[in-house]
């Protein structure tokens, strides 16, 4: 699966995850920054340059760090969404984050990031008390 064929993919799932949940552009985005300051504290040893006293800073949980990076995910492509719907390109303040790229440093395919995508997918579903099942036609039968 390439980058771009994962992204559309993930994008159609999650209009659906999106459906029936009002949200404002402003929300979308400090969901978005909240999800990646809770990544960022788990990899802060790679980019928190004025802790440096002697201290490792480790990485000891690859799962979990990606598994935040997928969290930030959901929101970017949420915001891209909202933005394909609303046509509000010019009221949207530039995202540094790159979701994509961020999950693919951590996982080693476009097909794994988009299999974990569709899992925590299935999770919030279930949280948010429906059926996995919504998004089973969009999802691919090797991802089912």
């Amino acid at each position: 699966m390439t980058k771009e064929e994962a992204i559309e993919r993930m994008l159609s799932i999650q209009q659906v995850l999106d459906k029936g949940m009002t949200r404002s552009l402003s929300q979308l985005m400090k969901a978005l920054y909240a999800e990646y300051g809770e990544y960022l504290q788990l990899v802060k040893g790679e980019w928190a340059w004025w802790l440096r006293d002697g201290k490792q800073f480790i990485v000891r949980d690859n799962a979990e760090v990606a598994e935040e990076a997928i969290d930030v995910l959901h929101f970017w492509l949420s915001i891209r969404n909202f933005i394909r719907s609303t046509g509000t390109m010019n009221d949207v303040p530039v995202c540094l984050v790159d979701a994509p790229n961020l999950c693919l440093r951590h996982l080693r395919s476009w097909d794994q990031v988009y299999s974990e995508y569709v899992k925590k997918a299935r999770i919030n579903l279930e949280r948010w008390g429906r059926n996995p099942a919504e998004i089973d036609h969009l999802v691919g039968e090797a991802y089912l």
